[in-house]
């Protein structure tokens, strides 16, 4: 078993700069016994790159799920294998590539009120609002409805507050599933017809399925797209003779330096072993992505922001079975996000220190500042 260690990951204010612990963990200790951050139990902490995407593409190490707790995405195949499909199915590609338009609606509508004022904080203003409207917008949700949605989903973006997800959880679930009746009775061209709609072997959701699947896509279509715009706004403002060809990259080096879900907790079905150290069935293993994205082994100079990495294969979207059923769609809003914003807002700079976020799940800025000219420009 592993030494004790002197500072242990996931503290208090550990988000505020992760990296120099992460990084002497990963030379000398590379899969370290740690308290796990959120059930009293050690749990084993696995930092380096290879080793991490071992984790997450091994068909021995599943989602640990209570006992009893109904199908989902965390479920292991072949309920995972039928679900996933079906959701893939509803939120296919076509889906994500109709929304451009609609997300750039929603971008102009939120810039038009900083444009005339000059200065304000970009994340409360824009990067948070606007995926939880894009993704409201693709659920089919009335624009009407928008002010409400944010409500009642606001307690999800605190994070790891369990105040704030007892509070959003009943109050989003009831409007989903109002939604669902409502679709059931005139089914649209949205996300929520298609997932009512969707069938693998003849077979769809359940009615509790469904409910659990569009509050997933609710939910995980915003919380980490707020921080991945949030942070990927930051580089941008540190950059101010960026290009809009060079977006993509950014986002891409964004999401390898200041990856947005710190870690993901697995446990192995049996006996096992990760880089030397024995690994009991049932033991929690924690693959840390904020870790393997920085490992030197697979990325030169990786604690360098370079928009120009290529190739950069980080796994901020995760890999395997589990990637990130949304990343598609995250990438989409974050350039069209980007875009509208260094047109409406032109000679941006930052306008004050930026805050990070005290959370352990992720790793995102709290605020951001910045000033701007009213004036129309070409990029």
């Amino acid at each position: 078993m592993a030494g004790t260690l002197t500072r242990v990951p996931y503290g208090p204010g550990f988000q505020t700069d992760p990296h120099p612990t992460l990084a002497a963990l990963r030379a000398t200790e590379p899969v370290a016994r740690i308290p796990h951050p959120f059930v009293d139990q050690p749990a084993w902490l696995v930092l380096r790159y290879a080793t991490v995407r071992q984790v997450v593409t091994d068909s021995r190490f599943g989602k640990p799920v209570d006992e009893g707790e109904p199908p989902s995405l965390n479920s292991d195949p072949p309920e995972h294998t039928r679900l996933r499909r079906l959701a893939q199915q509803a939120f296919s590609q076509r889906r994500v590539a109709d929304m451009a338009k609609p997300i750039r609606t929603i971008a102009r509508d939120l810039l038009a009120p900083l444009a005339e004022r000059g200065s304000g904080d970009l994340v409360a203003e824009y990067a948070k609002p606007l995926p939880i409207l894009v993704i409201a917008e693709m659920l089919g949700v009335p624009r009407s409805d928008f002010t409400e949605i944010v409500r009642r989903t606001e307690g999800f973006v605190e994070g790891e507050s369990l105040e704030g997800f007892q509070r959003a959880y009943p109050l989003t679930e009831e409007y989903v599933t109002d939604l669902i009746a409502q679709r059931r009775r005139r089914p649209g061209p949205d996300l929520t017809t298609a997932v009512l709609n969707a069938r693998v072997d003849g077979q769809g959701f359940a009615e509790d399925e469904a409910v659990r699947m569009l509050m997933t896509l609710l939910v995980n279509g915003f919380v980490s797209s707020i921080r991945l715009l949030a942070n990927t706004l930051h580089a941008v403002l540190g950059d101010p003779t960026l290009p809009k060809s060079a977006l993509p990259s950014t986002i891409e080096e964004t999401m390898r330096h200041e990856t947005v879900v710190s870690a993901v907790t697995w446990r192995p079905s049996v006996d096992l072993t990760l880089d030397g150290v024995p690994i009991a069935a049932g033991d929690l293993v924690i693959a840390s992505f904020q870790s393997a994205n920085r490992d030197p082994e697979r990325f030169p100079d990786p604690d360098r922001f370079d928009r120009t990495r290529h190739p950069n294969p980080h796994l901020g979207f995760s890999h395997g079975l589990h990637r990130c059923l949304g990343a598609a769609l995250a990438r989409l809003e974050t350039v069209a996000a980007l875009e509208e914003l260094l047109d409406r807002l032109p000679r941006i700079v930052p306008d004050g220190p930026v805050q990070w976020e005290s959370n352990r799940v992720v790793r995102g800025v709290a605020t951001l500042p910045a000033r701007w000219h009213s004036t129309r420009r070409e990029r």
